[in-house]
């Protein structure tokens, strides 16, 4: 498995525009932008977290995991 998805930067003044964001965009979008999907894949024992990367301005995390036989 191969997800990317927008986070909570690492950039603590680009995460406080993240917080302010949300306001609007998720009543008008749906969109999280401070979710981490690294989180809640961790607790999940089915699966094995290989790699974690984040870039643009720590908006951006992609995870490789794979399944757990």
């Amino acid at each position: 498995m191969l997800p990317a998805d927008h986070v909570a930067s690492s950039i603590r003044p680009v995460r406080w525009i993240q917080r302010a964001l949300k306001l609007v965009s998720i009543p008008i979008g749906g969109v999280h932008f401070l979710r981490r999907s690294s989180l809640a894949i961790t607790g999940d024992e089915s699966f094995s977290i290989e790699d974690i990367d984040r870039f643009t301005l720590g908006l951006v995390e992609r995870l490789h995991a794979r399944k757990v036989s």
